[in-house]
Formats: structure tokens, C-alpha cells, sequence
């Protein structure tokens, strides 16, 4: 059984007029980049790659703690873009949670120099780097 993820920008398309004029992308991407520098402030709260680990059976993205800056990047936009939809599939109805991604935001070069930063620069950098972002939104 194959489903495909819904982009979150495509799913825009369906909002009434009204509530896509109240919608501001550039002020949506600097909140989303503001909620992930406060859950990586804090720098027991942030991770390199190389440090990144789960329990043998995943968990829950609200249960996650300690990121990388795309990890907070996602995560932030889960908090503040999440929606639940659903889909019907072969007469079984699933829900799908929507929300923009790191991909929605970023080109994929951005997203590239956001990881590369993550892992080699260390969290003033991180911290710096999404500042910068935040001033160019």
C-alpha cells in the first residue's frame, strides 16, 4: 500500500481567500525559526549529528528533547503548524498530520549550510547562523 506525504504548500491551496491573506509565509518562517532557537538555546538541548540517538524503538516527536538545528527546525515547525487531516485508502480512513517542514522553508542548498554548521561549527555558531536567518526573513 503506497501513500504520498501531501505537501503542506499545496495544501494551502484549499484555504478560503480570507485566511490566505491573514497567512504571512515571511512571518511564519521567523517565528519557526525563532521557537527552534529557543529549544536549542540552551546548549544541553542541542546536538551534532554525530551525537544523535534514539531508543531502539523510536518515540514520539513531541517527545523529543535534544536537537540538532534542522531537527529543532522541524520540530518547531510540528509546533506550530501541525494540523490533523485525513485520507481514505482502499475504504479505511487514516489520519495524516500536516505541517511545514524544514523543506517547505529552505532551499535545499540553505539546508545543506544549516547541517554543515550544526556539525562542524559547534552551537555559537548554530545559535549565530539562525540569527542571521531570522534577520533576513
Amino acid at each position: 500500500m503506497f501513500m504520498q506525504r501531501r505537501s503542506f504548500m499545496l495544501s494551502l491551496v484549499a484555504l478560503p481567500a480570507a485566511s490566505l491573506a491573514v497567512l504571512q509565509l515571511p512571518s511564519l518562517k521567523a517565528q519557526i525559526l525563532r521557537r527552534a532557537r529557543e529549544l536549542i538555546t540552551d546548549k544541553r538541548h542541542w546536538i551534532t549529528r554525530k551525537a544523535f540517538g534514539l531508543p531502539p524503538g523510536g518515540c514520539r516527536l513531541a517527545d523529543v528533547r535534544v536537537f540538532s538545528a534542522y531537527g529543532a527546525i522541524y520540530r518547531a515547525g510540528y509546533d506550530l503548524t501541525r494540523y490533523q487531516s485525513y485520507t481514505v485508502l482502499e475504504g479505511k480512513t487514516y489520519p495524516i498530520t500536516e505541517f511545514l517542514r524544514p523543506e517547505d522553508l529552505f532551499s535545499e542548498a540553505q539546508l545543506i549550510e544549516i547541517m554543515r554548521i550544526n556539525n562542524t561549527k559547534g552551537h555559537q555558531a548554530v545559535l549565530a547562523h539562525l540569527d542571521s536567518l531570522i534577520q533576513e526573513v
